[in-house]
């Protein structure tokens, strides 16, 4: 049996990193009705009803999956590997982006498309305030990335960075109260993992001066409601109802605080990392899904050009797997390289400049501005070796090159 042309698996030109890909956002919407998902920033994807169709062109119902990744750092576009090359009657470009993004929409695992003169909209916010930028889309098979139109941005207003923060979780913490006990008075607790008194019940300020000032006179005492906390002198008063704070509890309230904390830090840290930036908003109709760029092309004005080849030191086994990006961090221009050499290789002598390197094992490896220098000081030579050094970061996200690239470069 020949399987369906349209069966087979599609060959894409883009080619992220292993073990460093951008996770998808993904979203669910019924087929058959309007639907708009918002974003952080005021982003937001507007879909009309009756939109989607499957390979063969028929409509669809029932749920559909939406795939959204959207691009716009220098990491993010490394790690994308989207090719950022345009050709233009003949002159190759260099693409400089204020906005990229992929948006698919599948059901049961089958990719869908856009029905015949249907749109839907696409907001999104760019971290460049230049108010013009080119639209592109990008032919995911051949790579070739074709111009669309013309648009203008809406600048963002400040206050909008207000919007959708991520509530942060407070919940009070036990009040606990460390007091000597003689634990011979009470049968039922003899050998328990005690490791303090929790009060069941609030204190004011004063009752809490007085534990913390006089927490040496309290002795445990008990009757028909359960335990509870006195002192020994009378003229401080004081009742305070407790129950025992056992170890195992103690761990429990340890790893949770633990792991609230660190989802309270990763949703501030991506709210801040989404609403930092941005600074224009870029609406698009589109009627199809895919890889589309907010872009203008560039050309480097002066640059020097030699014949490069690359040293990665003895340590790296396999130059050809490393993925290669120069860098031109003045202009915010990233360009993929040839990992072993380059007959063609630029850069721009007066601008800062860096190469990065991600091995196999995604170690990362550096050039500095100071090697681009040294070269600059001698444009007459044709061949040159440009060596990078190790950093001994193993990259385990893009977080971790930003970082890198922050304290570096």
């Amino acid at each position: 049996m020949n399987a369906n042309l349209n069966d087979v698996a599609k060959i894409s030109v883009i080619e992220e990193i292993v073990g460093l890909e951008i996770p998808a956002r993904t979203f669910e919407v019924i087929a058959s009705a309007a639907s708009k998902i918002d974003l952080p920033n005021g982003e937001s994807i507007e879909f009309p009803e009756h939109l989607y169709v499957d390979k063969n062109g028929k409509e669809v119902n029932g749920k559909v999956d939406i795939s959204w990744k959207e691009f716009h750092s220098f990491t993010d576009i490394m790690l994308s590997g989207i090719p950022m090359k345009y050709d233009s009657a003949g002159v190759e470009y260099d693409f400089v982006s204020g906005g990229m993004f992929t948006i698919k929409a599948s059901q049961n695992g089958e990719e869908l498309d856009v029905k015949k003169g249907k749109e839907y909209t696409v907001n999104l916010a760019s971290t460049d305030d230049t108010p013009c930028y080119n639209f592109y889309e990008l032919n995911e098979e051949t790579g070739n990335w074709a111009y669309q139109s013309t648009n203008v941005g809406t600048p963002i207003k400040s206050e909008k960075k207000s919007e959708n923060k991520p509530a942060v979780k407070k919940e009070k913490a036990p009040l606990l109260i460390d007091c000597e006990v003689n634990y011979d008075q009470f049968e039922e607790l003899k050998g328990k993992d005690i490791i303090a008194w929790e009060a069941t019940e609030e204190l004011n300020l004063d009752q809490k001066r007085r534990v913390k000032e006089y927490v040496s006179l309290l002795t445990l005492q008990k009757d028909e409601a359960g335990y509870f906390l006195d002192f020994k002198r009378k003229n401080i008063p004081s009742f305070i109802r407790v129950a025992p704070y056992y170890l195992e509890q103690a761990v429990a309230n340890s790893s949770k605080m633990k792991q609230e904390l660190k989802e309270d830090f990763a949703a501030v840290k991506t709210y801040f990392q989404d609403v930092s930036n941005g600074k224009v908003m870029r609406t698009v109709n589109l009627a199809s899904f895919g890889t589309y760029n907010h872009d203008f092309r560039y050309r480097m004005g002066e640059t020097q050009t030699f014949y490069a080849a690359f040293d990665y030191g003895e340590k790296l086994r396999t130059p050809e797997l490393v993925n290669l990006f120069y860098m031109c961090f003045d202009d915010n221009v990233m360009v993929k390289c040839s990992p072993e050499e380059q007959k063609d290789f630029f850069f721009v002598p007066k601008k800062r400049n860096g190469l990065i390197a991600i091995a196999p094992n995604n170690e990362v490896y550096i050039m500095k501005n100071s090697g681009f220098v040294e070269i600059a000081k001698n444009q007459g030579r044709v061949n040159y070796t440009l060596v990078l050094e190790p950093t001994g970061v193993i990259a385990k996200s893009g977080d971790d090159i930003t970082k890198l690239v922050n304290e570096l470069f």
